[in-house]
């Protein structure tokens, strides 16, 4: 049987997703558009084998009609919630330990209070100063929507989605002078 090395997924490593047990990384030290993104994380788990990590964020609007305003509606946004499609390969190492990621992905699947805090970071680039930069979204999360399909070659693939889970925070992550490598 084929065994696919981490090496084959480093291709197009502009998005990474970092994830985290919600009860260790709960705050973050930043919100909004154009400031600085201060991690939580200490113990990160990088999800090497993504496929797909597609993230969207959608305001909850409520409708009104002003008295006057010859029935036009408007809305106001009340909220917003986001959520993160991911598609994955988990492999285990070579000790054949089970992959953390996937283990607790798997824990919050089948327990809908556990709440995993997830990152989302997209490489913007470099800066004047050659630090690497990433837009950083972050929230805390449920899982759902999982489902597997049948492995191969010694790999499981499965998509779920992170639903988010109170706020969510934005802003821009200094990695310094080094890209994230979620390899290392």
């Amino acid at each position: 049987m084929a065994m696919i090395q981490s090496d084959e997924f480093r291709k197009g490593r502009d998005r990474i997703v970092r994830i985290q047990d919600a009860t260790t990384a709960r705050l973050t030290a930043s919100d909004g558009v154009g400031v600085a993104y201060t991690t939580p994380i200490t113990a990160g788990i990088y999800l090497r084998g993504l496929i797909t990590a597609n993230f969207s964020m959608s305001p909850n609007v409520q409708e009104f009609t002003l008295l006057g305003d010859d029935g036009y509606r408007d809305s106001v946004a009340t909220g917003m919630a986001g959520e993160l499609a991911c598609s994955a390969y988990f492999t285990g190492p070579d000790d054949g330990t089970i992959d953390p990621a996937f283990q607790l992905i798997l824990d919050a699947e089948a327990n809908r209070d556990k709440e995993i805090y997830v990152e989302v970071l997209t490489y913007i680039g470099e800066d004047s100063s050659n630090n690497h930069k990433y837009w950083a979204r972050a929230f805390n999360s449920a899982v759902t929507g999982a489902s597997e399909t049948a492995a191969g070659d010694g790999l499981i693939e499965m998509s779920w989605t992170f639903q988010s889970k109170g706020q969510i925070y934005v802003g821009t992550l200094d990695a310094g002078t080094s890209k994230i490598d979620p390899f290392a």
